[in-house]
């Protein structure tokens, strides 16, 4: 059994960015709160389990997710160890919800 069995909880890395775009965007701030509560008490061990608490989530590779929180315009862009519990944040961006972006 190793450490992250016992701990039960991801690891957060990354949340200046869940941080700066709260600043940016205050009524950002309850939803992009909530998402981070919910992330770092989860263990995920697979990506169903992370659909499963996030049904909107969006693979874009077996490791890389990105997550649409409820109730704002903005993405967030993750890589997930599943093995070791730790969660990346890459980005948050606000989201173009127009099929095509400008250039």
């Amino acid at each position: 059994m190793g450490i992250y069995d016992k701990l039960h909880i991801m690891i957060l890395i990354g949340r200046e960015h869940i941080t700066l775009h709260s600043r940016e965007f205050p009524s950002a701030r309850t939803a992009l709160a909530m998402w981070q509560a919910i992330s770092q008490k989860a263990a995920w061990a697979d990506q169903a389990e992370v659909a499963t608490c996030f049904p909107a989530v969006k693979f874009l590779t077996p490791k890389m997710a990105r997550f649409f929180p409820v109730g704002i315009n903005c993405v967030i862009t993750t890589q997930i160890a599943f093995n070791t519990g730790v969660l990346i944040v890459l980005a948050v961006n606000e989201f173009e919800t127009t099929q095509f972006q400008r250039s």
